[in-house]
């Protein structure tokens, strides 16, 4: 009853009004903003269509090895918390998409008007509808999905909108065809507005803030050859529907349909610059830690090769600086690669960053192992086979990783939560290339540059004068940090994803005997880095 008054109360406040149009989409509100009305139209869409939408079905089959082992409530639905965290790993893996307002390191400014809403506050806004819907019974996969394609049309509205200011900005017609050579020349402008986050009011402000995109944006003449690869490939796939003896002619609805396939795309292709970046970090990298040495790091910009430029200060705040030995600091790659310092923010739902190598081998896990606490053993077991661009497979896990293992186990009366802040942590002891180091919450604030310039009123580079006191007080590298992944920091606060108060005994010293014991001495050196209390548990 509760779901039918929803809807009912819903589609009369909108007037049944489904679909709004581009123009309207545009004009409503600002850049930043989206109208209320339209974000209840597209849930209400979305939520009608479900059970009979292919696309839907489609997103549910990407979702469900995830679903499967993400922790449930007693009714077996996902409370709000593990929704926001399990979409922001969906559209990162999907698309490279870090939307604003799921994942921890995007948070969006307060404020809306009685009938809009800043586009970073959308998934707040749209997961109130859903609460309103489900009357607290919270997010089975169906919902999942509904909320993921709903914001999703939220991102294709917003395209729509920014092409439609092309069109109107290079007076090209909206209801009738346009040439080839006009079209070519929209997608090309709405791709100068998209990667330089402003719509140009003729023909001679695009070319102006072109030249500005190239001079910022070095890369951009390969990023308009691959959308016109793109454009060519869709083109012979249609060829067999058009008539060769008629001179094709492009109109407004088969050019919002290619910028959006564009932007599903082009994180993908953007992502070949973080492999890239990544390359040049291994080149650097100590002896298999997944960490270059600050002196390294900065030695190539010293040189001319300007690739790493970040201040100490700043790296700090992105949580990509390992101080563990703080006369020997260095950069932990995969943090300072999946950091918002190589995002490209142009969208007000989202930010296009790299992709995250370790989401890939966690779907593997979930889908092998789908459930969210699981025995240690299996996961040794699974993880042994399981190789990435870096790690080879199969491998015998180590005796330290094996004991970290079952260090958080017995934590947790003897399963390992997969998603948890600690199995995070052995995640990227056992794959330090590619897993992130998770840091406590609160301990790092994590900002693009332009916010820190804002916030700081200089710029998040370091001086030419900071980088010489680094390389120059390099030293004796091989006191920086000791062998393998025992070496790496561990430290002992467990933070879990939804999950209510765990009613285990505290791991306590004489457990962490027990279940140490045959590995004290590969530990030594890994000990010294663990704290003596026993394990902190937070609840994000």
């Amino acid at each position: 009853m509760a779901k039918a008054t929803f809807i009912f109360s819903t589609v009369l406040l909108t007037s049944c009004v489904l679909r709004v149009s581009a123009e309207a989409f545009l004009k409503a509100q600002r850049k930043d903003e989206v109208a209320m009305q339209e974000m209840d139209s597209i849930f209400l869409s979305e939520l009608f269509d479900s059970k009979h939408s292919a696309r839907i079905r489609s997103v549910e089959e990407d979702l469900r090895p995830m679903y499967a082992a993400l922790p449930k409530s007693e009714s077996g639905k996902l409370d709000a918390s593990i929704v926001r965290h399990a979409l922001h790993r969906y559209f990162v893996q999907q698309h490279g998409w870090y939307m604003k307002g799921l994942g921890p390191a995007m948070s969006t400014l307060p404020g809306t008007s009685s009938s809009s809403i800043l586009k970073g506050r959308a998934p707040s806004y749209i997961q109130s509808l859903f609460a309103q819907y489900l009357n607290g019974e919270g997010f089975g996969l169906n919902e999942l999905a509904v909320f993921a394609a709903t914001l999703t049309d939220l991102v294709h509205r917003e395209a729509v909108g920014d092409l439609h200011g092309v069109f109107g900005s290079l007076q090209y017609p909206i209801e009738n065809s346009v040439s080839r050579k006009e079209a070519d020349l929209a997608i090309k402008f709405w791709l100068v507005a998209y990667f330089g986050d402003k719509i140009g009011d003729n023909i001679t402000d695009f070319h102006r803030l072109e030249y500005r995109l190239l001079r910022r944006y070095p890369t951009w003449g390969r990023v308009y050859m691959w959308a016109q690869d793109l454009r060519l490939t869709r083109d012979l796939l249609q060829q067999p529907r058009r008539s060769p003896f008629v001179e094709h002619r492009d109109n407004f609805d088969e050019t919002s349909s290619l910028v959006q396939e564009i932007q599903h795309r082009v994180g993908l292709y953007q992502n070949i610059e973080c492999v890239e970046l990544k390359d040049k970090l291994l080149d650097m990298e100590y002896e298999g830690s997944g960490r270059v040495l600050l002196s390294r790091f900065y030695a190539g910009s010293l040189k001319g090769d300007f690739s790493f430029v970040e201040g100490v200060d700043y790296l700090r705040k992105l949580g990509a600086l390992d101080e563990t030995n703080p006369k020997r600091p260095s950069v932990m790659i995969p943090n300072y690669i999946n950091s918002v310092a190589n995002c490209i923010s142009h969208s007000g739902f989202y930010s296009l960053c790299c992709i995250d190598e370790c989401e890939g081998l966690m779907t593997q896990l979930e889908r092998k192992l789908a459930e969210p606490r699981v025995a240690p053993e299996r996961i040794a077991s699974i993880v042994s086979a399981l190789s990435s661009d870096t790690v080879a497979a199969p491998r015998n896990l180590s005796a330290p990783l094996l004991a970290r293992l079952d260090e958080i186990a017995a934590f947790h009366d003897g399963r390992v939560p997969l998603h948890g802040r600690l199995f995070a942590q052995w995640m990227h002891h056992a794959y330090p290339r590619e897993c992130t180091f998770p840091h406590v919450s609160g301990t790092i604030d994590p900002m693009s540059q332009d916010h820190w310039k804002g916030r700081y009123g200089y710029g998040s580079d370091a001086t030419k004068d900071e980088m010489a006191r680094h390389v120059s007080s390099a030293g004796d590298e091989t006191l920086s940090m000791g062998q393998g992944e025992d070496s790496l920091p561990w430290d002992s606060v467990e933070e879990l994803f939804g999950e209510t108060q765990h009613s285990s005994v505290s791991f306590t010293p004489f457990v962490a005997f027990a279940a140490l014991a045959s590995f004290v001495v590969p530990l030594v050196r890994a000990s010294k880095a663990v704290p003596d209390t026993m394990f902190e548990k937070h609840l994000v």
